[in-house]
């Protein structure tokens, strides 16, 4: 009866322990699935898929005939996965030369191998992708050295007819987000809205050739038509540089606009900068350049002040519609 009575606590403070094992195992995975199922489930997302952004083609901005004067044009993003580069330094110096990032730059990129992707760089041609998709065709050795290698579609802003309207157009950043002008004041129109690209992989960040892909395309901005008349705007474009030159002047101002609407046809300032190659290496300088002096500085009304004396004067009887005055006067200021 003694060992049976043994044998019998044994048990229950087994199956007690067991019961208190289960409890906390229970609790845990209640903990797990009501309070960090959320988290638990994106991270877990994350580390079985690679989601990209598309990026949405901004809209265009046209004059009031429809004439192009500032779009979207396609670009790349250079990326690469550091888990597969083998040689980072040979890495580095074969793809140097043909984006124009410094070797050092790169490698230093590459040593982060907790990264499935890292850029080298955006706003990347058509020529420099194609010329390291040749390089990566050129022999076994290539292919193996830029294996980590892939490119991602991007957008960049381009403006076709170069130091027209700048000031007035304005600048994108990097990321084709409006920094000044009208492509900052309709930024949200302009913009569009981006999709995304999610591909399942495996550990080393590899697409599955079974693994399910989702895509959302992106929705590309508005289009943004002027009152400008890109005819009239390049007569005063030219005028205006000649004037500059001419009188060797600090800057010069037009502002060319309908008497029945009050529509601004032409509007030009200079010096001005050409928006595909803005010197931001000087931002100072840019920013100055950027400022539409024409509608933000303040002058002297000067002869543009005469309507309102003749107004004054028809107004009042002074003078007549038929009167004649000669002033023989002059100032030096």
């Amino acid at each position: 009866m003694r060992a049976e009575l043994v044998i019998r606590k044994r048990l229950m403070l087994t199956l007690s322990v067991l019961t208190l094992l289960f409890l906390l195992i229970g609790v845990r995975i209640g903990g797990l699935t009501l309070f960090e199922g959320e988290s638990l489930t994106a991270r877990g997302v994350r580390q079985w898929t690679r989601e990209g952004v598309v990026t949405a083609q901004r809209g265009s901005i046209q004059d009031t005939r429809g004439e192009m004067l500032a779009l979207s044009a396609t670009a790349y993003i250079v990326t690469a996965n550091p888990q597969l580069v083998e040689d980072p330094a040979a890495f580095a110096q074969a793809v140097s030369p043909v984006i124009g990032v410094s070797a050092e730059s790169i490698e230093k990129k590459l040593q982060n191998k907790g990264q499935a992707s890292v850029i080298l760089r955006r706003q990347v041609t058509r020529a420099q992708v194609d010329r390291l998709r040749e390089m990566r065709s050129e022999s076994k050795d290539m292919q193996r050295l830029l294996r980590g290698l892939s490119f991602d579609e991007d957008t960049r802003r381009f403006y076709p007819k170069g130091a027209f309207l700048c000031q007035a157009l304005g600048l994108t950043n990097i990321d084709s987000q409006g920094q000044s002008g009208l492509e900052s004041w309709y930024e949200q129109l302009l913009r569009g809205k981006a999709g995304s690209l999610r591909a399942e992989v495996d550990a080393k960040a590899r697409l599955l050739p079974d693994g399910k892909t989702t895509y959302v395309p992106p929705k590309t901005g508005s289009t943004l038509r002027l009152t400008i008349d890109a005819t009239l705007q390049s007569i005063v474009e030219k005028t205006m540089r000649e004037c500059l030159e001419k009188n060797n002047a600090l800057s010069v101002q037009c502002i060319m606009m309908d008497v029945d609407t009050g529509a601004i046809l032409a509007l030009c300032m200079k010096p001005d900068y050409d928006p595909n190659d803005p010197p931001r290496d000087d931002v100072a300088a840019l920013q100055e350049l950027m400022r539409i002096t024409a509608i933000t500085d303040v002058y002297e009304p000067g002869s543009t002040f005469k309507m309102l004396t003749c107004s004054a004067a028809l107004d009042s009887g002074a003078a007549a519609l038929t009167d004649v005055f000669h002033c023989a006067g002059a100032i030096t200021v």
